[in-house]
């Protein structure tokens, strides 16, 4: 069992059928070579290939079904972080409208399109690029965040922990970090990526999937699980569909986590 009682099957499989779901994480490791040619044909057009990977993956159906949840999570005249906000889909969801909304995001592509999709809601909003490479560190002072919200980001984080560790510096105390995760490791998402983005990629071009996916998506969803119980009090984790916590029958994970008033 994995530490925090959430066990993947999948990714256990041997490597004759783990790797085409996972990649081949045995050799590659979880830290990109930044001059790889697969990583940099990857990485070129990094948009697209979120874009991509989204829409080949799971359909839009799949992602409403977590964004719907942010019906029920306050952010009126709050000060929110989102750590790698894309598209930000779930906008249309939200109950009540930010007093600012800070994006924060590696790619200038992405935080472009992020910032439009603020502005079209009347969402005031600041933009922060971030490099991909160096110390995790937030450019916000300790605890002043209402809220931190992450959708489909902490899976692509490496290393992770410093990172949710920044997280919960930046937040005030009682503030909630509430978003989702792929249930990454698992069988079904694994299978599902496979039976799509991997065959898309392989069929349309020469990038070795099965070796930027160890680098694209470095964490397993119990693994990710076990690092934010450890920095934050979680208030619901719902897996989806099947709402048992098992991540090998399912596709996501709603996540809703707060800071404790006890924290240093």
């Amino acid at each position: 069992m994995s530490g925090n009682g959430y066990y993947s099957l999948g990714h256990r499989l041997p490597d004759i059928l783990a790797v085409p779901l996972f990649g081949a994480r045995e050799r590659y490791g979880k830290q990109p070579v930044p001059d790889d040619p697969d990583w940099v044909k990857w990485s070129s057009n990094y948009a697209e290939a979120i874009g991509t990977n989204k829409s080949f993956t799971v359909s839009d159906w799949v992602y409403d079904a977590v964004y719907k949840r942010m019906t029920r999570v306050d952010v009126e005249g709050k000060r929110v972080l989102e750590i790698g906000p894309g598209s930000m889909d779930y906008l249309r969801h939200l109950k009540g409208v930010p007093a600012v909304m800070e994006l924060l995001d590696v790619d200038v592509a992405m935080l472009k399109e992020a910032g439009k999709a603020a502005a079209n809601r009347g969402i005031p909003f600041h933009c922060h690029e971030v490099p991909k490479e160096g110390s995790p560190s937030l450019p916000f002072p300790s605890e002043s965040l209402d809220m931190i919200i992450s959708f489909f980001s902490l899976e692509h984080i490496h290393p992770l922990e410093p990172m949710v560790a920044e997280m919960a510096r930046v937040l005030k105390k009682s503030g909630l970090l509430v978003g989702a995760i792929p249930c990454e490791g698992g069988l079904a998402w694994g299978l599902g990526r496979y039976l799509t983005t991997r065959r898309h990629y392989r069929a349309a071009t020469d990038i070795d999937f099965d070796k930027v996916i160890c680098w694209e998506h470095p964490n397993f969803a119990e693994d990710i699980l076990r690092v934010l119980d450890a920095h934050l009090v979680p208030q619901k984790k719902i897996f989806w569909p099947l709402r048992l916590p098992l991540p090998d029958m399912n596709l996501t994970v709603f996540l809703h986590y707060e800071k404790s008033l006890a924290a240093g």
